[in-house]
């Protein structure tokens, strides 16, 4: 296969840059190995060993959360149930250790490994190892080999919350070939929208396999977790910001000379350096949260470059502007602020939250804006007590009219994946 070809030939790149992310973090000798196919921990105990564990795999944190929810329902009632977690980066197990692992009614029944990247030989040695029932990819991840390799198994692949990017979309005519062979042995794909359901369906997974269940983010009410107030200060929470929003939306906002702290929170918190010298260029009073910096009434901007603090900032922000959408990235999860009620602003870019973005504009929960809207707009909602109300019930509005797609994952899982009794 030209594809294992390709591998093959750039294995030694594909190796180095696995030894250089596991020397960046030196305890980390797992992540070299388990990429590579090796070194996993053994399965964790159930009354049926193996057969009850569920092979979920994430590729980004907001996949994570989602997988969380999901495993919280489903243990309610299937207390036997075992949990593979499998990511592909740092990041990934950095939440798992800050969040799953610490919560109680997942911990007991869920290990997390880095997923076997996708040679043949790697990818048999973590199923051999783990023989999971299933494996449920959440959103999007089609790689040829692990489908391939599933399927031999027997092991039934389900794709969760099913995305395509337009990158994928738009692939050489050879790599959607293979697309369509991986996505044929998919025993079902669950897509977040009609839209996407059809976009599975060009690609070349078969129509009977394919249904449109929503998105599965928008999550259960009872899901949301609660926290204490992170800083002492009325804020305006600038979230998952990318190179040159950081600088823009400063700007505006030192214009405004609202008494407010602005709170910016990089989409990549390794980019720290790079934001404080564009905040030094801007003569800005800011402090920069993972040096420990303290937060004084002098302040403009707090700088929180952590992992694993924007819910806790989203729940008790004043408003919200998402960032990633006033560059071109097509923008990033807006129903977590959403689900705490927030009062939004995004940029025009909401690509890939299409259906998100209009179901709160369709509900007056979110307002979506250029650049040079955004300083008037700002101060409209700030200054406007009865506007940021009326965003924040219409947040809550389109949240709640959303509630049954959760429960339809749930039921879906429980009739088609889990029909065995216990």
């Amino acid at each position: 296969m030209f594809y294992n070809l390709i591998l093959y030939l750039l294995a030694p790149l594909i190796l180095l840059v696995f030894r250089n992310q596991m020397r960046k973090q030196p305890r980390e000798m797992r992540f070299f190995k388990q990429r590579c196919g090796y070194a996993y921990p053994e399965p964790l105990s159930s009354e049926q060993p193996n057969d009850d564990h569920i092979w979920i795999h994430c590729a980004s944190v907001g996949e994570l959360k989602a997988a969380e929810g999901l495993m919280q329902a489903l243990l309610e009632d299937r207390p036997q149930l075992r949990f593979i977690l499998t990511t592909n980066t740092r990041n990934g197990y950095q939440f798992f250790q800050q969040t799953l692992e610490k919560d109680e009614a997942v911990n007991h029944a869920l290990q997390h490994c880095y997923c076997p990247f996708d040679w043949p030989g790697a990818v048999n040695r973590f199923v051999t190892h783990f023989k999971p029932r299933e494996l449920w990819i959440m959103e999007t991840e089609i790689w040829p080999n692990l489908y391939s390799v599933c399927s031999r198994n027997s092991i039934p692949i389900r794709i969760l919350n099913g995305r395509l990017s337009a990158k994928t979309l738009k692939a050489p005519f050879w790599l959607k070939r293979l697309y369509q062979h991986s996505l044929s042995q998919v025993t079902q794909v669950l897509a977040r929208s009609a839209e996407e359901a059809e976009h599975f369906i060009q690609l070349g997974a078969p129509q009977d396999k394919v249904l449109a269940l929503g998105n599965i983010k928008y999550g259960r009410p009872q899901q949301i977790k609660h926290f204490e107030k992170p800083l002492p200060r009325p804020y305006v929470l600038v979230a998952s910001t990318h190179e040159d929003e950081e600088r823009r939306i400063s700007e505006i906002w030192l214009q405004l000379q609202r008494p407010e702290l602005l709170v910016i929170v990089p989409r990549h918190p390794k980019r720290s350096a790079a934001i404080q010298e564009q905040l030094q260029a801007l003569g800005v009073k800011f402090a920069v949260a993972s040096q420990q910096q303290p937060l004084t009434a002098d302040t403009q901007i707090w700088l929180d470059d952590r992992f694993g603090y924007l819910l806790a900032l989203f729940e008790h922000a004043e408003a919200v502007v998402m960032g990633g959408s006033f560059v071109p990235k097509g923008g990033h999860n807006i129903l977590e602020p959403a689900a705490y009620g927030k009062a939004m602003i995004t940029g025009p870019d909401m690509s890939d939250f299409e259906e998100e973005t209009a179901l709160l504009k369709d509900n007056n929960g979110l307002i979506q804006c250029d650049y040079p809207q955004l300083s008037e707009n700002l101060k409209n909602l700030l200054q406007n007590p009865q506007l940021k109300l009326e965003l924040e019930y219409g947040a809550n509005r389109a949240m709640l009219s959303q509630t049954h797609t959760f429960e339809s994952y749930i039921q879906i899982l429980e009739e088609h994946a889990l029909t065995k009794k216990y």
